[in-house]
């Protein structure tokens, strides 16, 4: 009999936490193909390492809020920071221009003015179509500190670390390298509403944490 390190029924909720938080890469993927910039399989695993550290460390920080919040609070308390993010990312997408998203891409983050922006490559410091270490680090921060109240409302639910690490590694690959096959097809709607579907679940999730 196969004994696991962590309860089977944190699974479902950690892979949709993980998966949430790591639907905006679709959409950074796809701007940063549409832009014609070479992302390699091993930049992609650098942005995977950098984002799931980011998320071990923020539920190490959830976990250690639960010993100062009474127990009663904890799932309250973990639910409405997910469903609190959850909304903040619907309202960003609302109001976004959506008229002007192509060219938006075009020009680069600076122009957007979404929630994303910090995660995505600076026009001026592309060199060869192909991304820089300095760019790289932009990326993969800006990534992670999407990922950090998230992780933190995680931390407080009691997801397995090491379950929603693993899956947060896995989620980052997989969501940036279809970003970026996509944006090479030019099937651009699917980064755009990447952000709307990662908000909903976000803010479903929050809210079964806090009503069941």
């Amino acid at each position: 009999m196969l004994i696991l390190p962590f309860d089977m029924k944190m699974f479902p909720m950690a892979l949709a936490v993980s998966v949430s938080s790591n639907l905006d890469n679709i959409a950074i993927g796809t701007s940063i193909s549409f832009r014609n910039v070479g992302l390699r399989l091993r930049d992609n695993a650098v942005v995977a390492t950098v984002t799931t550290i980011g998320t071990l460390l923020s539920v190490a920080a959830g976990n250690a809020l639960t010993q100062v919040v009474p127990d009663y609070a904890e799932s309250a308390i973990g639910g409405a920071i997910m469903l609190l993010v959850g909304i903040w990312i619907i309202y960003q997408e609302t109001v976004k221009p959506k008229s002007a998203d192509a060219a938006n891409m075009a020009r680069g983050p600076e122009s957007r003015g979404d929630y994303n922006a910090l995660a995505e490559v600076p026009n001026t410091t592309l060199r060869a179509n192909r991304i820089g270490r300095s760019e790289l680090l932009v990326l993969s921060l800006g990534l992670t500190l999407n990922n950090i109240p998230n992780g933190v409302g995680a931390g407080m639910l009691h997801i397995n670390i090491w379950l929603l690490g693993a899956l947060n590694f896995i989620a980052s690959l997989l969501m940036l390298g279809i970003g970026l096959q996509v944006g090479r097809r030019g099937v651009h709607w699917l980064g755009r509403y990447a952000g709307y579907v990662a908000g909903v679940l976000l803010a479903a999730l929050g809210a079964t944490e806090m009503v069941f």
